[in-house]
């Protein structure tokens, strides 16, 4: 029965996603690993459990080996950088600030009821407390070319601690003070993400609405007036819109090369014709590299190899970011935008196409 339960769980997560996969394979291993020490039990039995545990999931690794599947690429990129910051960057998408505090504030309470003995973690959770946390900073940062791979682990231990956590307020008043900081946390949470999500109301219908100076079956490029961090970092509300040209695919039956797909982790892929127009990492085309290559400047042939010629190959081009002037008027045509992006029409001159 276990076997069986077991191989239903793994073939529908296998599915789904394969790090939820692997995280449910690491909370039962990990569980199991305390019992086995808990209990003294015999190492057959241990390695019965393991091989049941593994047995289902090595069994769909094969299948999709053989079957010429994949995960994504083979680059993985391993670093430390940032991992002592995560925990206070991972409460909200939008402000590092607004996490930042919310996470101290969080920590702060934790502790405390777990120094004044209110919260406890069962001997079971510690085992799976301290196996994530070996876990969070052995994974690296980019795993099979899948960006924030270590950083998909912390909200994986926070609902997964929960249930092997005992909270005990010895009164009311010690049941208003938690009542009051996780509704400030959520609130302070919610109300960022409400402003955010109500400001692009107005800038997701104005990009729709600018499909309609674009002609069917166009090539568009998608290019940012900042720096081109991916995520922008500095101001991550401006990252709704990075993507927000895309939906040029379904409104204008456009090719947008910035339709994030990877080979093994989305199911639409470029057509062959059109491959070598893939922007690397979906991201947005800095307007400094643009320019550099339309004014002949750059030498870095595998920074720019996909946008080389983008003035010939593109029909359009979609400026998301801070709003600037125009950056290349001679080949740019302003069309439309708003506060957040501008739609240029590529003017094919006789000079871009030599």
């Amino acid at each position: 029965m276990r076997f069986g339960v077991n191989a239903a769980f793994v073939v529908l997560l296998f599915a789904s996603h394969l790090f939820a996969l692997g995280v449910y394979g690491a909370t039962l291993g990990l569980h199991e690993l305390w019992r086995a020490f808990d209990r003294k039990c015999p190492a057959r039995d241990v390695a019965l459990r393991f091989l049941t545990l593994a047995t289902p999931a090595v069994a769909s690794l094969v299948i999709m080996r053989l079957t010429a599947g994949s995960v994504g690429s083979e680059r993985t990129f391993w670093s430390l950088d940032h991992k002592l910051l995560w925990p206070f960057f991972i409460m909200n998408g939008y402000s590092m600030a607004v996490s930042g505090a919310c996470a101290i504030v969080l920590m702060a309470a934790l502790y405390v009821a777990a120094r004044c003995s209110m919260l406890k973690l069962a001997p079971a959770g510690i085992w799976i407390a301290t196996g994530f946390a070996l876990l969070y900073l052995a994974l690296p940062p980019r795993l099979f070319d899948t960006a924030f791979a270590d950083i998909r682990v912390l909200p994986a231990v926070a609902l997964i601690l929960p249930a092997f956590c005992s909270l005990s307020l010895p009164g009311r008043r010690w049941t208003m003070a938690a009542l009051v900081i996780v509704g400030g946390i959520t609130l302070a949470n919610l109300g960022l993400v409400l402003d955010v999500w109500l400001s692009y109301r107005l800038e997701y219908s104005a990009v729709i609405e600018s499909f309609e100076h674009v002609d069917r079956g166009s090539r568009i490029l998608i290019g940012t007036s900042a720096e081109g961090e991916d995520p922008p970092f500095q101001d991550l509300t401006r990252f709704p819109v990075y993507y927000a040209p895309t939906l040029a695919v379904h409104y204008a039956n456009a090719f947008v090369s910035n339709l994030f797909t990877e080979t093994g982790k989305q199911p639409i892929q470029v057509r062959a014709e059109l491959r070598r127009l893939a922007v690397p990492n979906g991201g947005p085309v800095p307007i400094r590299l643009l320019r550099a290559i339309a004014e002949e400047r750059t030498t870095e042939p595998e920074e720019t190899a996909a946008v080389r010629t983008w003035y010939r190959d593109y029909d359009y081009l979609y400026l998301v970011g801070p709003a600037t002037a125009n950056p290349l008027p001679d080949l740019l045509e302003e069309l439309d935008g708003s506060g957040r992006f501008v739609l240029y029409k590529i003017r094919h001159t006789s000079r871009a196409c030599d």
